[in-house]
């Protein structure tokens, strides 16, 4: 559904998927990545962390919240969460999640000396 930007469409289908079933992993992940994409981050960090809390060997959630605090300049949780993604990656989308994290670690400021 996102591939088509029907997100109006999309938001509305996993609203409906989670009024049923709460607990559905792919359509709390999905949902909190139209709120990021349309700067409700709150909204979006909130059903990130829902996400995790729930299927904490799921890295999808984490790839998203990681992604969402870089946006909101929270870049060294941003880089631990990228950890986390990468850490629970299955190996066809652990390569992507080690580019993310590279990309993120040589972005972050060097300490003061």
């Amino acid at each position: 559904m996102l591939a088509g930007e029907d997100l109006d469409g999309a938001r509305i289908a996993f609203g409906d998927i989670l009024k049923h079933s709460p607990n559905d992993y792919t359509a709390r992940t999905n949902l909190a990545h139209i709120q990021q994409v349309e700067g409700q981050y709150d909204d979006a960090h909130a059903n990130y962390q829902r996400a995790i809390e729930w299927f904490p060997n799921q890295p999808a959630a984490y790839f998203g919240l990681a992604l969402l605090l870089e946006t909101t300049g929270q870049s060294q949780r941003a880089i631990e969460t990228m950890r986390a993604a990468v850490r629970f990656a299955p190996p066809r989308d652990r390569k992507n999640a080690r580019q993310e994290l590279e990309r993120m670690e040589s972005k972050r400021p060097l300490a003061p000396r």
